[in-house]
């Protein structure tokens, strides 16, 4: 292989290994962002306001008809 021609390969394989790590690293970072949305209160709410919205009794206990802690 000729100089110029290694040098492209090492050039090539370094921005590849460069680019991929922060590929992985971004989606890492979206996994955890993703993850802290799903856990959190507001989107319970939110998930808890539209199952009130399709059923009314969704949160309410079958004997009393009182809400569930």
């Amino acid at each position: 292989m000729t100089d110029k021609k290694q040098r492209f390969v090492l050039l090539f394989l370094l921005t590849l290994f460069l680019g991929g790590c922060s590929l992985f690293t971004d989606k890492a970072a979206e996994r955890r962002e993703m993850i802290q949305i799903a856990e959190s209160t507001k989107m319970e709410r939110a998930i808890k306001h539209l199952l009130i919205s399709i059923d009314p009794k969704a949160f309410l206990q079958k004997e009393s008809f009182t809400p569930i802690p």
